[in-house]
């Protein structure tokens, strides 16, 4: 590991891989602060055994190129949600000017000029489905620029229409993250929460989690891609309406 967080008489610890002490802090009390500076060194972080206690609001964030696991005793109290993976849209858009078919590799923009080769965007636009009314989009990869005109390898699997006001926005996403081997549950069955909640990530692997008790979801997969959810064992979510095992909303490809 490059980083390790484990509990010892009364306090939790997290220290670097020569052992010296990163954070520290009470035990129950200031779990998610040092559990949260040991994440911020990304690379490896093992959480050793023993219950970690999240107070009202906390939630654990894991950045990109990290792996995350415990050991078979490792648990998380969530009050209510416990990770999240929180990739964003930015403020860099374009207007889509030509309408866009189903299976096209490329899109024509107003103004291409703030986006690059290898850049994740955002397709969508004002049409919604009739499920929830939920907005059509898709997450594509830039393969080539030529001017204002954008290429892809994979082709859309929508059509967008220029009266729906279509649009790219190109995206900060989480990559490249394994979680594992740790339990993750909450007091609140109904609540408005999920145990370990992905947006806008790639190549996330959540393997051989334990996850219960949380009202929404176990999982919360939203506009995420390349991703495997393996070996989980996810029940007794019981918030009306939703109680979720695993959701996979909005954007979501090769889940």
């Amino acid at each position: 590991y490059d980083t390790m967080v484990y509990l010892d008489n009364g306090k939790v610890i997290a220290v670097d891989s020569i052992g010296k002490v990163i954070a520290r802090g009470i035990a129950g009390t200031d779990d998610a602060t040092v559990i949260q500076a040991a994440l911020d060194k990304q690379g490896t972080i093992y959480i050793a055994s023993g219950t970690y206690y999240l107070n009202s609001g906390e939630i654990l964030s894991v950045s990109s190129n990290s792996h995350v696991y415990g050991s078979n005793n490792t648990k998380i109290r969530a009050y209510p949600s416990g990770i999240q993976l929180n990739g964003t849209k930015t403020d860099t858009t374009a207007s889509i000017t030509v309408a866009v078919p189903v299976a096209s590799h490329e899109i024509v923009v107003d103004d291409a000029s703030s986006f690059a080769v290898g850049d994740y965007i955002l397709i969508n636009s004002n049409r919604v489905s009739s499920y929830r009314n939920q907005v059509y989009g898709e997450i594509r990869q830039i393969f080539a620029i030529d001017g204002n005109v954008i290429t892809f390898e994979v082709p859309t699997d929508y059509y967008y229409e220029l009266a729906d006001t279509p649009i790219i926005t190109k995206l900060s996403m989480i990559s490249n993250v394994v979680i594992e081997g740790i339990e993750c549950y909450s007091d609140d069955s109904v609540s408005s929460s999920i145990g370990v909640s992905c947006h806008f990530s790639r190549n996330v692997t959540l393997r051989g989690l334990k996850i219960h008790s949380i009202g929404e979801a176990g999982v919360g997969l939203y506009s995420c891609i390349d991703s495997i959810v393996d070996g989980c064992e996810i029940y007794d979510h019981q918030r009306p309406g939703e109680g979720y095992g695993i959701s996979v909303a909005n954007a979501c490809r090769n889940i």
